[in-house]
């Protein structure tokens, strides 16, 4: 016989396990811009997670949408202008805002930046 505790254990596993989403490199819906790639990496009911590689001096375009969205810059230098209000971010920086404002990023740096976004609930700008 197996201990209550251990089959709640075994359950609440099994529901965490079940739900692994694994992209490996190259893999994911591709959304190219003016100097811009983005690369969906994973696309749930809650959150999507955006990899995104910018070149020198490129900009994304406006976006607003529902929910929040945090940025983590991997590689490089980005200006984030949310709202009219410009922010910069270096490797390893990251940030949290609302969506519901006007954003967009920009390259500053002399090689292409990469960064993650995550936006809760999962928007469907790059789904256009």
């Amino acid at each position: 016989m197996i201990p209550h505790m251990q089959i709640g254990l075994f359950r609440k596993l099994t529901r965490f396990f079940m739900n692994v989403i694994i992209r490996r490199e190259g893999e994911g819906e591709v959304v190219e811009g003016r100097g811009f790639r983005h690369t969906v990496k994973v696309r749930t009911e809650r959150m999507v997670v955006i990899l995104t590689e910018i070149d020198p001096g490129a900009e994304t375009d406006f976006y607003e949408h529902e929910g929040e969205e945090f940025r983590f810059v991997l590689y490089g230098n980005l200006e984030c202008n949310v709202g009219g209000f410009i922010y910069e971010l270096g490797w390893r920086d990251s940030m949290l805002h609302t969506s519901a404002l006007p954003h967009k990023v920009r390259n500053t740096g002399k090689e292409k930046a990469i960064y993650l976004t995550v936006c809760s609930p999962p928007s469907n700008v790059l789904s256009d």
